[in-house]
């Protein structure tokens, strides 16, 4: 059953139930265990200077893909970048209709608008949060109609939950 984007049923016993499972961040703890490394690598930065793409990146970005398997990775500034690098790797432009969760960060619409296309909210699985997938083919066929192909409208819709970008 999908969840309503206004109203989920059952929402304050989930949010129970993982809070009571899940023990907020003990800044103090990560603090007396990585502390000297990080003022090291703050350390290092504030020597050379580079502050904006310096060696630390490249380090980043090579990790980064050794750890997922990536063949290239691109670090960004914040989470709305590297949302609109997705959308426009996909050749989302103005007119585009992109399916985006009701249960997401602002910066999800965001990216899209920014873009000239035009976000469309589908609910959520109440026990996951991911997209339902009936709100989603409804989504498709609202936009599209239920018997056309995107090219038929002259309106490309694209869903942004599950892309890879590599």
């Amino acid at each position: 059953m999908c969840a309503s984007a206004n109203r989920i049923e059952g929402m304050s016993e989930i949010i129970k139930a993982r809070n009571d499972s899940i023990r907020f961040i003990d800044l103090r703890t990560q603090r007396q265990l990585l502390g000297a490394k990080i003022d090291a690598a703050v350390a290092r930065v504030l020597e050379h200077g580079q502050f904006i793409l310096g060696p630390e990146v490249s380090v980043l970005e090579g990790d980064l893909g050794s750890f997922c398997g990536a063949k290239e990775v691109i670090s960004c500034s914040s989470g709305t970048d590297a949302l609109s690098l997705v959308l426009k790797a996909k050749n989302v432009k103005t007119g585009d209709a992109v399916l985006c969760p009701s249960f997401t960060f602002a910066a999800t619409a965001e990216a899209v608008a920014w873009l000239g296309a035009t976000p469309v909210f589908v609910d959520v699985l109440p026990h996951t949060f991911n997209i339902c997938p009936r709100s989603l083919a409804l989504g498709i066929s609202q936009e599209v109609g239920p018997q056309s192909s995107c090219g038929d409208t002259g309106r490309s819709v694209r869903a942004t939950g599950g892309l890879r970008c590599d």
